[in-house]
Formats: C-alpha cells, sequence, structure tokens
C-alpha cells in the first residue's frame, strides 16, 4: 500500500515515515510533506493508495487539499489525522470520504486498526476489479473472433409498391 504523509508538525511527519513500513512492510511511504499545497503535487504526482493527513496546516489546510483532489479525479483512501474535535471538520471530512477521523495525540492500535481496514478495503477492490476483468475476458474473446470474419454486405432494396 503506497502512503503519503501531510503533516506540518515535523517530528509526527517522521515519525509516521519511519513507523508505518516497521508496522507492516506492505506499507510503502512514498512521500511527506509539510502542507497542503506541497501535499496536493505529492500526491498527484505519486497518486497513493492512502493519505494520512492533518487538518490545519500552513498555505492549505487537509480538508481543501482533499476537496481540491477530489475534484481532480483522485479516489485514493484518506485518514485525516488531527487535534480538531470540531464537528464541522469531521462532517466536510465524512462528506470528502474520509477512511476515519483520528485525533492526536495518535493512539498506536487505533492507527493500525484503521491501515488494516484502509489494506482489507483496497485488497478487496483489487479482488472485485479481477473479477469483473475475468467476466469481460469471453466477451472479449467473442469480439476480436467475430471482428476476423468476413464482412457481410447488406443493401437496402425499395419496395415497388
Amino acid at each position: 500500500m503506497k502512503i503519503i504523509i501531510v503533516e506540518d508538525e515535523k517530528s509526527i511527519r517522521n515519525g509516521l515515515v519511519k513507523m508505518l513500513p516497521k508496522l507492516d512492510p506492505e506499507y510503502e511511504v512514498v512521500g511527506s510533506a509539510k502542507d497542503g499545497s506541497e501535499g496536493y503535487q505529492r500526491i498527484l504526482a505519486e497518486q497513493p493508495d492512502l493519505v494520512i493527513m492533518d487538518i490545519e496546516m500552513p498555505e492549505m489546510d487537509g480538508l481543501s487539499m482533499l476537496e481540491k483532489l477530489r475534484k481532480e479525479g483522485f479516489t485514493g483512501k484518506a485518514v485525516v489525522l488531527t487535534a480538531y474535535s470540531d464537528f464541522s471538520y469531521a462532517k466536510r471530512a465524512i462528506e470528502l470520504g474520509i477512511e476515519n477521523y483520528l485525533l492526536k495525540p495518535i493512539k498506536l492500535e487505533e492507527l493500525k486498526k484503521t491501515l488494516g481496514t484502509v489494506s482489507a478495503s483496497l485488497r478487496q477492490e483489487a479482488g472485485t476489479r479481477k473479477i469483473q476483468e475475468k467476466r469481460s475476458l469471453p466477451w472479449m474473446r467473442n469480439w476480436r473472433s467475430m471482428q476476423k470474419l468476413p464482412t457481410v454486405l447488406t443493401a437496402t432494396v425499395p419496395l415497388p409498391f
């Protein structure tokens, strides 16, 4: 699972970068950013599976960044990590399709559970895509064989009455 961390607090950002791969070798941190503007650019470039982000940051806040990414077509998962328990933040985050809203200080077990849930969801989505591809293959094979058949020309003849 490719992950990008967008967090303005350097100690938290660097701690997550180091800790996540130790929790599970599947967790690959492909980038980090100190604010929403930098995060936006990195996320568009890397297209991670998961973004772990703070809300209040300089330049661009996390929710504005996620909203802008969603408008650009980003479909990756997002987890909010914040010190703000304000309902309006939580409501907006939910509307943007986040996976979870975690409060600082981070509880390791809660983070592990959230990451496990996201990972399982991604595996399920990948399995669903494979099943859909397999179901479409016979149709594609038939289409290809039909394309090889000689073309039969038809014409419309006007009737005499």
